[in-house]
């Protein structure tokens, strides 16, 4: 009896995520791009370091995940979407008139899980002198002075 064993090969995808926060309207209020999912949502929005307003935070009611091949789609994809749906708090490519004469396939959107531990880093009492602060000034000189100050970004 002749046995051949194969191999099992498993292709890792790349890691390019775009993702979106949806409020409890089902409306798409801000999209980024990065290469860390769980590092940016729970260690960057969602902790000192986030750059949007408090209120984004607050509305999001959960976040959705789509994974990409290439860093130039995962650009493509973020620029593309925002200019499509126009989210409240993307300033950038966020234009007033449609300026895409393309049309992309929606992508396969994943659940990410929006936990209570991730939720409790937006502490509205105990934070409101730095998010007043924060919101006084323009994104960069904000994180200019936050890290002035001593704040990691």
């Amino acid at each position: 009896m002749f046995c051949l064993k194969i191999a099992r090969v498993v292709i890792a995808l790349a890691k390019y995520y775009v993702y979106r926060f949806i409020n409890t309207n089902n409306e798409i209020i801000y999209i980024g791009k990065t290469n860390n999912i769980d590092n940016r949502i729970s260690k960057q929005h969602f902790s000192h370091s986030g750059h949007l307003p408090r209120e984004c935070y607050i509305e999001t009611h959960r976040i959705e995940y789509a994974q990409f091949k290439s860093d130039n789609m995962m650009r493509i994809y973020e620029i593309y979407l925002i200019d499509k749906h126009k989210p409240l708090y993307n300033q950038e490519f966020n234009y007033k008139d449609d300026c895409m004469d393309i049309v992309l396939s929606d992508p396969a959107w994943l659940d990410y899980a929006l936990t209570d531990d991730i939720r409790a880093s937006i502490k509205p009492v105990q934070d409101e002198a730095y998010w007043i602060a924060k919101d006084l000034y323009d994104i960069e000189s904000w994180h200019m002075c936050f890290a002035a100050l001593g704040g990691g970004l």
